[in-house]
């Protein structure tokens, strides 16, 4: 529970973890960041992240190609398979967000433009 906001995941990042050491700009920053967070734009630049990343890595020569009969192969237990799923899927989640939240802190720290006015 970051100022009373469950973060939907298991994992606490260490950004989170150092802010924490500082909690009253934390506390401010992540109340301002809670509303961005709702909207339309911020879920917009999410997107836009995570396509640049697909389109970046689509990029790569020569391609990065491996399989899923590959992966299989190489575990010893079958269900490691859908929990390697799980864990991407949840980095793909979390990690474009985390991004535009230091985006935000990083803002409100260099005095580019005051987090409460926005």
């Amino acid at each position: 529970m970051v100022a009373g906001t469950q973060l939907r995941s298991a994992v606490v990042n260490s950004d989170y973890q150092a802010l924490a050491r500082w909690s009253a700009f934390f506390i401010t920053a992540w109340e301002d960041v809670k509303r961005w967070r709702n909207r339309p734009e911020y879920q917009l630049l999410k997107q836009a992240i995570v396509q640049r990343a697909e389109d970046a890595a689509n990029q790569l020569h020569p391609e990065v190609v491996i399989g899923e009969a590959e992966i299989r192969d190489l575990l010893e237990h079958p269900a490691e398979f859908e929990q390697i799923q799980q864990t991407v899927q949840m980095f793909t989640d979390i990690l474009p967000e985390l991004m535009i939240q230091d985006a935000l802190f990083h803002m409100g720290l260099v005095g580019v433009q005051p987090m409460m006015t926005r």
